[in-house]
Parts: structure tokens; C-alpha cells; sequence
């Protein structure tokens, strides 16, 4: 009897609770946290607002940050999961997140003397990419000499630079250039990938010495990256086929030109892979889709034998790499709501503890390989659209710039509405789950809204009366689809009611050699019946809105 009787009353409490508004709940929250003290009752009238998706965005991160406060006050470490999850979810909610951060840095984990940590700048230049390595003694890095696109080094010591290759050109069309230079343990020789005109692709490898490289693998319709190099005779690549969209992580044999498939996805990867020292383990990390699309990291056994689970976390973790003196291994992560450079120790794949954060804010960074005395060595780059706005006088042709204003963050493909009272532009939100924005702004007010955030959009065109904006979009879940390139969407700038007009997948392209995005300008005809659509470089289109007719 007392049993049922407790169910009973549960059910009719959950029930109860259910039926009030989330704001209710919050209050209710409030006075059993702070008036009551009846902590994990608090959480529990949380959570129910934390996990309704349609409750206020704002509500949601508030209830987040509460469950966090009260899980602190139980000295329990779920407090570190909710601060995580509003700062993974909610990065609009700045206060909040900003909090949240806070206290995830007095919570997690660091080791004793982070002092000991020391970051040095070696070279910074534009167009200087990330995707080559450094030699084991640390003296010379392979890199792509973006001023034609052929394989160079870079001494380290003397700050000399010298061109390897010398058969690249980006002026001409067809392109040929190289990418993905990775220079072997003692320097001798650098392997990478080349790609020729219309799409064909050549792995390459490069003596550094005599300067003269020769061809080790070519295979129609599959890109062959160097990832790393596992001994001075075996490469680790990422061989992806273009046809099926599949990619494996190979061991790749320099003497005889054969490889071995180590792991194979479904579609393309972006995965960071590093080797153990002791060359028996290969460390990549990949987007788990069961969390969300964050990225894990696992180990492959190169005898073959089953993968490990090195790293699953709720936030995102990626490779840095393995001390070469020690049984440690780094990575990065963001689930202190920023990237922080961490350390486990691993031992024959094992991992040896728990681990620890060694600095925290390092950044996304880009692994480039180990020096033989422990030194890391990473790439980092970051991209910011400025845009300000500024009086202008028409009659002297001068801009005031002295009075202008400068939008905040990163924003492009600004374009004023016909009326002149309003700006439509595309905002770059890193940490957000949309990273490019559609965003509408009052110039009088400065308020900003959010128009469009469910897909990449692009382009946008606002129609002659101002009630609408064209835009080119991408749907992240069609991606990854065969032939999907895009679509064209109109929204009502008064409801945010999204219509898409047509699929660019429908029309037939002659693929530019430079690999531009398919239609790169949108304009509406002066009656705003009529849209004209520029595809790559050389074909003007004009589609009527009415009948669906195309004219070239």
C-alpha cells in the first residue's frame, strides 16, 4: 500500500508540473534553491525547462546555469556537464555563458605549473597555411609557397626560405599546384599531394637534398593526402575517393608503393592524425554523430587489431599529438567553452589517468608535428570580416569615418534595404551551430534579428519592395549528398517564413578549373517578377518567379 501510494503521488506531482509554464517552473525553481534550499528538487524543476525545446532560449541557458550553481552547492561534478552544455548550446545567451566560463575554469582539472608551458611565435605571413610539418630535429618546415603553389622549406634556424618544386601555377588556368606537405623524421624527404588540371591527383614524393621528386601513387578519381609520417618508409594517408564520396586512413609503403586500408568512413573527413612514437598506434579524431557531431578521438592499432576508444567526451576533442620522450598524450579541447591544450597519459594504448588541462585558451590549433626534445609546434589562423558604418557626403565624395560605428563581430555581404532603414549581412558566429547567419539590423535603433540561422546562407538580395531577401543557401544535413550543391531560398523579412524557390543540384555546370561556388551573384529585375543569376564566371541566367521559365 505504501508503495503505490508513493508512485502515485509521483505521477500526479509529475503531472502537475507539466502543466505549469516554464516560467512557473523557474520561479518555483528559485524558491526551492535559494528560499528552501531543497537542492536537488531545484534541479529537477531545471532540467524540465533545460530539456523543453520550445521554452525561451534565455529561460533554458538561466535554468542551465542554476542546475550548475546547485550542483556546485552538492559538491557533485555534474556542475561541470551543465556548464558545458550552456556553453556548448547557448552562446547567444552571453551573460550566462559568460558566467558558465567562469566557473568551468575554477572546476576542471590543471596541472600544478602551467607556468612551465611557454608559447613562442616562429613565423606569421599571410596565405600561410598549416597542412605541412616539421622536421624531428626541428630545423626545417615543409610548407606550400602560395606565390605559385609549389613545395618549399623553411630552416627554422636561419629564417631562409627555398622552393623545392617548381612546376606549379595558380595564374593560368588549368591550375596545377601541391598541398599537404609532410617532410619524413630526419628530414630527407617530403611527401605530398598534387593536383594537376581537371581533377586528377598524384601522390609525390620529394627528396629534399637533390630537389627531384617522383610519382608513388596515382589512382583515377581518388585524392591521396599525406596525413603523417609513422617511420622514414611508411606515410600515413587519407585516401579519399571522389566517385563514392568514402575515405579511408591508409598506411602507405614509400619503397614499393603498395598501402593498407586501416579504417574506412562514409563521405569525407577532416580527421587530425598523429603516430606513437614507439610506432605501434595511430590517433585520429572524427565527428561522433551520436554526440551531436562533436569530434572523439580513437586509436588504430597498426598491426591491425581492433580500435580503441581513446577520448569520448560531450564536448569537442581533437589530435595534437604524442610527446616523443614520454608515454603522454596531448590534445585540445572546448569543453571549458574554449580551447584549452590538454594531456593523457597513454601506455600501449591504454590510457594511464585521467586528464589534465596544461593551458588553458590556446585556441582551434592546427597540429604540424613534435620536435624530438618535447617541443609542439601548431599553426593558427583566425578570420574577421570588419564592417563599419560612416557618414558620407555626396557632394565632396568624403567619408566620416571619425563618426562612423563598426558593426560588432564578424560580418559580410552587407546590403542596404531599398528603403535605406535597414541592413541585411552575413554574420560569422564560430561557436554557434550555424556558423554563417542571416541577419537583418535596424539602422536607427542598431537592433539586431536573426532572419535565417538553419542554413549556410550567402548572397543576399533583397526584392524591390523590401517585404522579401533572396539568398543562396546549403543545408548542412544534405552536405554530404551526391551532386548537392545548393539551393535558393526567399524569406519574408516580417515572419521569417523561408520558401525555397529553386535547387541548383537542377541545373548543368561546366566546372570551373579554379573550383569557384557554382552561382556567385543573385539581382532582382526592377519590377521584382524576374531574378537574374550569375553561374560561375560565364553564364548570365534570368528566371521568371512566375512560370519557372529560364533564359540564358
Amino acid at each position: 500500500m505504501y508503495l503505490m501510494l508513493t508512485a502515485t503521488l509521483v505521477v500526479a506531482c509529475s503531472l502537475s508540473s507539466i502543466a505549469q509554464t516554464p516560467e512557473q517552473l523557474y520561479q518555483k525553481g528559485l524558491m526551492k534553491e535559494e528560499g528552501e534550499g531543497e537542492l536537488e528538487e531545484a534541479i529537477n524543476l531545471y532540467s524540465q525547462i533545460a530539456d523543453n525545446s520550445d521554452a525561451d532560449q534565455s529561460l533554458r541557458a538561466k535554468a542551465l546555469l542554476h542546475i550548475g550553481m546547485c550542483y556546485e552547492r552538492m559538491g557533485t561534478q555534474e556542475a561541470v556537464n551543465a556548464y558545458q552544455r550552456l556553453v556548448a548550446n547557448f552562446p547567444t545567451q552571453k551573460n550566462e555563458v559568460a558566467i558558465a566560463k567562469e566557473r568551468l575554469s575554477s572546476l576542471l582539472p590543471i596541472a600544478e605549473k602551467p607556468e612551465g608551458i611557454r608559447i613562442r611565435q616562429i613565423w606569421k605571413q599571410p596565405y600561410l597555411d598549416f597542412l605541412g610539418s616539421v622536421s624531428s630535429d626541428g630545423r626545417l618546415l615543409s610548407y606550400v609557397h602560395w606565390g605559385e603553389g609549389d613545395v618549399a622549406v623553411r630552416n627554422l634556424f636561419t629564417g631562409e626560405d627555398q622552393v623545392l618544386t617548381h612546376e606549379a601555377d595558380l595564374e593560368d588556368s588549368p591550375q596545377r599546384f601541391a598541398q599537404s606537405p609532410k617532410i619524413s623524421k630526419d628530414g630527407r624527404q617530403i611527401a605530398y599531394f598534387w593536383w594537376n588540371p581537371y581533377h586528377t591527383f598524384d601522390l609525390q614524393l620529394l627528396d629534399v637534398n637533390n630537389q627531384s621528386s617522383r610519382l608513388i601513387y596515382k589512382e583515377e578519381g581518388v585524392e591521396v593526402y599525406p596525413a603523417t609520417w609513422l617511420s622514414d618508409q611508411e606515410l600515413i594517408t587519407i585516401r579519399q575517393n571522389r566517385n563514392t564520396e568514402n575515405t579511408a586512413i591508409s598506411s602507405f609503403n614509400v619503397s614499393n608503393g603498395t598501402y593498407r586500408d586501416l579504417k574506412k568512413f562514409e563521405g569525407r573527413t577532416g580527421a587530425q592524425i598523429a603516430t606513437s612514437p614507439d610506432e605501434k598506434f595511430i590517433a585520429y579524431d572524427f565527428e561522433d554523430k551520436i554526440n551531436d557531431g562533436n569530434f572523439d578521438i580513437n586509436l588504430l592499432p597498426v598491426d591491425g587489431s581492433d580500435e580503441i576508444v581513446l577520448i569520448s567526451h560531450p564536448a569537442n576533442d581533437r589530435v595534437l599529438g604524442w610527446d616523443p620522450n614520454k608515454d603522454v598524450f596531448f590534445f585540445i579541447s572546448d569543453r571549458s567553452g574554449d580551447w584549452d591544450l590538454w594531456a593523457l597519459p597513454v601506455h600501449e594504448g591504454n590510457p594511464g589517468g585521467p586528464a589534465k588541462r596544461l593551458y588553458t585558451g590556446i585556441g582551434e590549433v592546427e597540429p604540424m608535428g613534435f620536435r624530438e626534445n618535447g617541443d609542439c609546434y601548431f599553426g593558427f589562423s583566425r578570420r574577421n570580416f570588419n564592417t563599419s558604418l560612416a557618414p558620407f557626403n555626396s557632394g565632396t565624395g568624403e567619408i566620416q569615418e571619425e563618426s562612423g560605428i563598426s558593426l560588432e563581430g564578424s560580418n559580410f555581404w552587407v546590403t542596404w534595404s531599398p528603403d535605406g532603414q535597414s541592413l541585411a549581412y552575413i554574420k560569422e558566429e564560430r561557436n554557434a551551430d550555424t556558423p554563417r547567419q542571416l541577419i537583418i539590423r535596424d539602422s536607427r535603433t542598431g537592433k539586431e534579428r536573426v532572419l535565417v540561422d538553419k542554413l549556410l546562407a550567402r548572397a543576399p538580395s533583397w526584392s524591390p519592395d523590401g517585404n522579401s531577401i533572396l539568398f543562396i543557401g546549403r543545408d548542412e544535413n544534405k552536405l554530404r549528398s551526391d551532386g548537392y550543391i545548393g539551393d535558393l531560398y526567399l524569406v519574408d523579412v516580417a515572419s521569417g517564413n523561408i520558401e525555397e524557390i529553386l535547387s541548383l543540384s537542377d541545373y548543368e555546370f561546366n566546372p570551373p578549373e579554379d573550383d569557384s561556388p557554382p552561382m556567385s551573384i543573385l539581382a532582382w529585375s526592377s519590377d521584382g517578377q524576374s531574378i537574374f543569376m550569375l553561374f560561375y564566371k560565364d553564364r548570365l541566367i534570368k528566371h521568371d518567379l512566375k512560370t519557372g521559365e529560364d533564359e540564358v
